[in-house]
């Protein structure tokens, strides 16, 4: 166990450092997101040493350097998604230059925090190594299930925030929900992903189509309003904002639903 825990921790840095070499030149979308993918696996595989013994002192440094770069990717792929989006609204094209102006902003802002990335942030250091070989299938499995009631205890609908902030939390709690079970896959825990998780990452899914959707109707309502655009303008957002809160409510339903079976199957 401890050996597929070194090998798979060992495979994603290299996978950051391959796709993080890739935006060397160019920042296309696919690469972006390619590099969070495993930024997001590493964060979890992280998140369960954190809980083992002494696991927080061998992982902090790194832990931070995952975030870091993690948050920069996010604000780059999110504005690479939302001009995407706008070149798919025809009657709104005038807005792209705004949208090319902050994609190179993030893209700036990308490039700035790459040259403080030193060569060996995402280095398999030999100590993380040799402490991962230390460890057990006991300190593994129930620091998983710890971080798994943890995750789900995060999966309700809350009122009194914001609904987008509501959502994008569910989702981060289910994917990495999914990402656990894909983990326990990869050392030989489990044989296959089951139905429930399957459902989960489908869930997520939705979800983030949604919130770049609602994304995208917060920058088209704040720049339509700053360049006093036509009413008819102002009345193709207002109808997506209708569209997404008829959308919201029938996400809400399914993750109440799942939330109920899910539960049912672990104690409390």
């Amino acid at each position: 166990m401890a050996e597929r825990w070194s090998v798979l921790v060992q495979s994603t840095l290299q996978e950051i450092q391959f796709y993080h070499r890739g935006l060397h030149d160019e920042l296309p979308m696919k690469t972006v997101h390619q590099l969070r993918l495993a930024l997001k696996r590493l964060r979890v595989l992280l998140a369960v040493l954190e809980q083992t013994r002494d696991g927080l002192k061998q992982v902090i440094t790194l832990q931070k350097s995952v975030n870091k770069l993690f948050e920069v990717a996010g604000i780059l792929r999110d504005a690479q998604v939302r001009r995407g989006l706008l070149e798919e609204e025809h009657s709104l094209h005038f807005l792209l230059p705004e949208a090319d102006k902050n994609v190179r902003k993030a893209e700036k802002r990308f490039r700035m925090h790459q040259k403080e990335i030193k060569s060996s942030t995402f280095n398999f250091r030999k100590s993380l190594g040799n402490y991962l070989l230390t460890l057990d299938q006991d300190n593994l499995e129930n620091a998983m299930w710890y971080l798994q009631l943890k995750y789900l205890g995060r999966i309700h609908i809350r009122h009194g925030i914001p609904e987008d902030e509501n959502l994008h939390a569910i989702r981060t709690a289910l994917k990495r929900l999914v990402e656990l079970q894909k983990i326990r896959i990869e050392v030989g825990m489990v044989e296959a992903m089951t139905a429930r998780w399957e459902v989960a990452k489908s869930m997520a899914q939705e979800i983030g189509t949604w919130h770049d959707h609602h994304l995208l109707n917060q920058y088209m309502t704040r720049t339509l309003r700053k360049k006093g655009t036509d009413e008819a303008h102002r009345n193709h957002v207002a109808n997506r904002q209708d569209i997404q809160q008829v959308r919201r409510l029938e996400l809400e339903g399914l993750i109440n639903n799942w939330v109920q079976e899910t539960r049912k199957a672990f104690p409390d």
